[in-house]
């Protein structure tokens, strides 16, 4: 009977017939298909019978369900006149507003709930910068709260409508500020329209008037011009900033990088360790590129220190951990501490699926590593958790999408290795490979290795007919796709080897074959046939180099002829340690990430595919013009 109710549950689950799902899903008795139910209710923003009351009241149940996230943010929506004002003020008190009417309604309901008269003050004030209000609701606010409410913050709320482009409504309340102000204003929506005298309404701005969006667009609208030191003052007039935090981390590594470019190290080094972002992966990139630049073109390894000691203090994942500590040793050994370089080197050659873990290895003379073993899953402690319950009926009921969502998210929330492994061991057996290495490099990431589903080897027979060695294509299949076949990017490149719709034509061409488009991901051996011909172009062009055959496959091969005419070619490098800083050297994050994920994924595949754990990370970086690979 209960598995009647639980199949009946997810039909009605798919048609969003709610009433009848939640009937059926009781009379499972289950809580896995109970909460499974009534969180996906919650997440329908068309079923009108969501209240921000049972919402919350579900959270506060279950704080660490899946999607909690989402559903704090879809709470507010449900938001009206007519919630508890106790329950506003009680939940607002402990969780920051997310949305316009979540910061309205936490105003409105503190109105005679909140005391303090400094604390009301300040909700009150985020109330009007960062809600949205009809005409009414905002007369009313206005003359309720007009003993609070300055002109700073009419600034700041209109500022907050140009951080999203929205002039309309910024123009609306231009009224209740200075001239100077003003002028402000009318300077950013003339960049953001692109005008012709953008230039000059910038300029006529006073600098006492300058809000954060100003500063921002501003900044944003030069980056095709050459970074000077005018980049730099406007930059130290930034205060952090959480809202904004991701986009001022763009433009603050952009400039960062230019300065690089220019060769002007000293200028990076000012920009990038500001104090402008709050985010912790923005502030571990920040504190990292410091303390590289501190290092190796400084010469100042005190202050090197110092930032890789502040990047530890936020990395918590085996790639930053790894990174974080090859730099400590890389910067003791600077310092001339042997033995605390020696030290961290150690420590981060356990790390021997890492790009930096394999280079620590190298710096120890290990010439061969040893992955680390699977944890050993403990199917009794953990097989009947809700969570665990829950992303089995997802995957049986043919919800595989969130499944691996809940699956990921799991992880995220799991204390222990064995619990890691059952949740992979569970999205293993679907036979969904793309599912199963995208959980397993999530359980990686919380220093959880597994191997056989972080690095499969499947389409043996394909993989060994082409002209690249079986490892390598495997690595860039494993980075590319994650193994996806139907997978499509952003940039209409597909497949398992992510082949744009050109590069599949002119390769077609070149190796004399039909071009079959719809074969890119229909067709896992169409698509390997191609791809890994399309990458021993690059192969050729650079004489057989890994390193940059790898990197021009992410980027092109003009930003390479770009880079190497910046940086020098790394095919004339004698020094391992030169070729390290050239990869760091490349100016976009993606392919600086990609390069070192593939040839990291190339030395773990060696092992598992060839039996043999030597590391050959250094003869694939030192591979010279006349030294060439066959190929």
């Amino acid at each position: 009977m209960a598995l009647d109710c639980i199949k009946e549950t997810f039909i009605h689950l798919d048609k969003k017939a709610w009433k009848d799902c939640e009937k059926m899903a009781k009379s499972s008795k289950d809580k896995a298909v109970i909460k499974i139910t009534m969180s996906q209710r919650f997440l329908d923003p068309n079923y009108k019978k969501n209240s921000f009351e049972e919402v919350i009241k579900f959270i506060q149940n279950n704080p660490h369900w899946p999607q909690v996230d989402k559903l704090k943010e879809m709470a507010e929506q449900y938001l009206n006149y007519n919630t508890d004002q106790a329950l506003i003020v009680n939940w607002f008190s402990e969780n920051e507003p997310i949305t316009a009417l979540g910061y309205k309604f936490y105003a409105l309901a503190s109105r005679k709930l909140i005391k303090d008269p400094q604390k009301l003050a300040k909700i009150i004030k985020n109330g009007w910068i960062y809600g949205v209000f009809t005409q009414a609701e905002e007369n009313n606010y206005l003359s309720n709260f007009k003993n609070i409410l300055c002109e700073e913050d009419h600034v700041k709320k209109i500022d907050e409508y140009l951080w999203v482009a929205d002039t309309c409504s910024a123009k609306k309340y231009m009224h209740y500020v200075s001239n100077g102000y003003k002028q402000n204003f009318i300077a950013q929506i003339a960049i953001l329209n692109k005008s012709n005298d953008s230039e000059k309404l910038f300029q006529q701005v006073s600098e006492k008037y300058y809000t954060p969006a100003l500063l921002f667009y501003y900044l944003d609208s030069k980056k095709t011009e050459v970074p000077t030191n005018y980049s730099i003052k406007l930059f130290q007039k930034v205060k952090s900033d959480k809202i904004h935090s991701s986009r001022w981390a763009r433009v603050q590594s952009y400039y960062a990088r230019e300065f690089i470019n220019q060769k002007d190290f000293s200028s990076s080094y000012k920009i990038i360790s500001m104090p402008i972002t709050v985010d912790p992966e923005h502030v571990r990139e920040a504190e990292w590129l410091s303390g590289w630049l501190a290092l190796r073109f400084l010469h100042k390894p005190d202050i090197a220190l110092s930032h890789f000691n502040k990047f530890m203090k936020v990395a918590a994942k085996p790639l930053s951990v790894s990174r974080g500590q090859y730099w400590l040793a890389r910067t003791y050994e600077a310092k001339g501490d042997k033995e605390q370089a020696n030290k961290f080197y150690h420590m981060v050659s356990k790390y021997s699926h890492s790009f930096y873990g394999q280079l620590a290895n190298i710096e120890l003379n290990k010439r061969h590593f040893i992955l680390p073993q699977k944890p050993t899953s403990t199917k009794h402690n953990n097989e009947n958790s809700e969570i665990i319950r829950a992303i089995k009926y997802l995957i049986k009921y043919g919800k595989h999408d969130l499944a691996l969502l809940y699956a990921k998210m799991a992880i995220e929330k799991s204390s222990t290795p064995s619990k890691i492994v059952l949740i992979t061991d569970i999205i293993s057996t679907k036979g969904n490979i793309y599912h199963t290495v995208d959980v397993a490099k999530i359980a990686c990431q919380h220093h959880t290795f597994i191997k056989d589903y972080a690095f499969p080897t499947p389409y043996t027979k394909a993989v060994k007919n082409t002209p690249l060695e079986p490892s390598l294509t495997y690595s860039i299949i494993r980075q590319e796709s994650v193994f996806n076949q139907h997978a499509i990017s952003t940039a209409k490149a597909k497949g398992l080897m992510q082949l744009t719709d050109i590069a599949a034509y002119d390769t077609a061409k070149s190796v004399g074959c039909k071009c079959h488009i719809k074969k890119l991901t229909l067709d896992p051996k169409y698509n390997i046939m191609l791809g890994t011909n399309h990458f021993k172009e690059y192969l050729q062009l650079y004489n057989g180099n890994y390193l940059l055959a790898i990197a021009a496959y992410n980027a092109g091969p003009c930003r390479i002829t770009r880079w190497i005419n910046l940086f020098g070619d790394p095919r004339d490098f004698k020094n391992l340690r030169q070729i390290i800083d050239w990869i760091e050297l490349i100016p976009y994050a993606e392919t600086r990430n990609y390069t070192q994920r593939v040839l990291e994924n190339l030395q773990v595949y060696r092992s598992i595919i060839n039996r043999n754990n030597n590391i050959k990370l250094e003869q694939d970086l030192l591979k010279t013009k006349d030294n060439k690979r066959e190929i």
